[in-house]
Parts: C-alpha cells; sequence; structure tokens
C-alpha cells in the first residue's frame, strides 16, 4: 500500500511517445512503426509561473502560451522507466488542463527508503496554450 492510494492527491497523467532506435531505415532514420507510448501518473505541486507569451498571427488570431514549472512523484509506475531522460517532450493532463510537458532534470533522495516510499521525483515544465480567434 501507498501513501496515494487512499485518494488524498490529485494526480497528474503524463505520456511519452518513446521511438524504436534498434529499428532503421536505409538512410538510418528511426522506423516509427514500433514507437510505444509511456503513461506516468504523477503527485505534482506547481514551482512557479515562468513566463506567459503572447504570440499574434493573422491566420490563427491570440494565442496565449504559459510554461509552469512542477515537482512531485512518479505514482505509477514508482520509477521512471529508462527511456525516458530530462529534456524528453511529451502531453499531459496536469491539474485537468492538457497541454505539451517537457521533463527537467531533478535529483532523486539518496535515501532508498524515500524512492520507495515516494516514488521517483519528477520535474516537469508544463506548457498550456490558449488560442482566441480575432
Amino acid at each position: 500500500m501507498t501513501i496515494y492510494q487512499n485518494k488524498l492527491f490529485n494526480l497528474s497523467e503524463l505520456t511519452f511517445k518513446i521511438k524504436d532506435s534498434s529499428s532503421l531505415d536505409s538512410l538510418g532514420n528511426p522506423i516509427s512503426a514500433n514507437d510505444s507510448t509511456i503513461v506516468i501518473k504523477a503527485q505534482l505541486d506547481g514551482i512557479g509561473f515562468a513566463k506567459t507569451l503572447y504570440i499574434a498571427s493573422p491566420d490563427t488570431g491570440k494565442t496565449d502560451e504559459t510554461d509552469i514549472t512542477y515537482v512531485g512523484h512518479c505514482v505509477e509506475p514508482r520509477s521512471l522507466p529508462p527511456e525516458i531522460k530530462a529534456g524528453a517532450v511529451g502531453t499531459g493532463v496536469v491539474n485537468g488542463e492538457e497541454g505539451e510537458i517537457r521533463l527537467l532534470p531533478v535529483d532523486q533522495p539518496s535515501i532508498g527508503l524515500a524512492r520507495r516510499v515516494f516514488g521517483d521525483r519528477i520535474k516537469i515544465k508544463f506548457i498550456r496554450r490558449v488560442s482566441t480567434v480575432s
């Protein structure tokens, strides 16, 4: 039993597409037929707003882009799969909102018991885009 089973925490869902680099075409490019999807459920807390950009386009109207940094713990699976490393880009639902995510480097606790109880630490940048058409 873990502390997350009592549903005290809202869990976020993070999705990463992993390219199978063992299958390459004649030019050395990965073949997408063997790509896999890894979904991680995580408990995340916001630790700050990085910035909000307002991007105007005559074709698409205005887009507000907000970067929010979150830190927390992996719940399911409890450890990050080895295929997912800092810099990986995916999509996610964080606090009920969909957006792009980027995995950031984070130190793991030096005490093994902490990792077994709470799961691996995880840090992401969540990029939320809201478009309005003029």
